[in-house]
Order: structure tokens, then sequence, then C-alpha cells
């Protein structure tokens, strides 16, 4: 079962990456809530959710897993690229 969750993520690295990712998001949300944190939450939990169904019922095709890359990069940029300060471009 865990080497098809493994599988899931192409590589233990990318599992653990994304389950730090997770929990930073996690933490920030508890000290903040807003959009941007409650999508990040959100989208983690849908990916490993789908991870463990998908290695629960068989081997981990591509086919299935295809979602969590793009939440992995949408939850990535969330975090990672802060929102621009609004009153640094007004004139």
């Amino acid at each position: 079962y865990w080497e098809g969750v493994k599988h899931g993520f192409t590589s233990i690295y990318i599992l653990i990456f994304l389950l730090i990712v997770s929990i930073y998001g996690f933490i920030k949300f508890i000290k903040n809530p807003n959009k941007k944190h409650t999508f990040i939450v959100l989208s983690g939990l849908l990916l490993f959710s789908n991870a463990l169904i998908v290695g629960l019922a068989c081997h981990s095709i591509q086919r299935y897993l295809f979602y969590n890359y793009v939440l992995a990069t949408l939850m990535c940029l969330l975090l990672f690229n802060p929102k621009p300060n609004v009153n640094e471009y007004r004139t």
C-alpha cells in the first residue's frame, strides 16, 4: 500500500516536500485564515486523500493522479509567492 502511495508521488522526496508544504500552509491557516491559506489547506487534503484512495484501490496509475500535480503546483505558487503590495504601484 505504501509503495503504491509513494509511487503516486513519483518519489519519496516529493511526498515529503508536499507534506511539509501542507503542514506549513496549515500553520499559516491557523494563524491567519484567509482565502489563500484555505485553498492551500484544502488542496493539500485533497492531494493526499486522492493519493491514499488510489493507493488503496490499485497501483498508482498516473492518469488517476493527474490533478495532484496541478494542485501541488498551485499550492507552492500561492504559498511561496507573496501578494504584491498594492500601495507600491499607486501614484
